[in-house]
């Protein structure tokens, strides 16, 4: 297809009243520090001299705060709009959409 492009571009889900930049930053460091708990007993089974490899695609960690602030925001302005989801529908969402995209990756290296 030359001739032909698309374009993308990220698409900003940050507001300056409920889902602020600080507030989806705590999001982030929250899913990490809960990956990291889950992947320390993982990685305490493994034989140490295994090359398996666990890490967290950037992209898609974007991509499950992305979509967890959408789905938040129109539970906020559906309806039966509410000034702020509460702890658990911001746990649930970002749960659903972990499990949904599936940030990560395991590295095997060829031999």
């Amino acid at each position: 297809m030359p001739g032909k492009y698309v374009f993308l571009t990220l698409v900003d889900v940050i507001d300056s009243k409920v889902f602020t930049e600080s507030k989806v930053a705590e999001w982030r460091e929250h899913l990490l520090d809960s990956y990291e708990d889950v992947l320390h007993p993982i990685k305490a089974k493994i034989d140490s001299v295994s090359p398996l490899k666990f890490f967290v695609c950037d992209s898609l960690i974007n991509e499950v705060l992305a979509n967890a602030v959408i789905g938040m925001r129109k539970v906020i302005d559906g309806a039966h709009p509410i000034e702020s989801p509460n702890i658990f529908k911001i746990a649930a969402y970002l749960t659903y959409w972990w499990l949904r995209h599936k940030p990560v990756s395991i590295h095997y290296p060829p031999r």
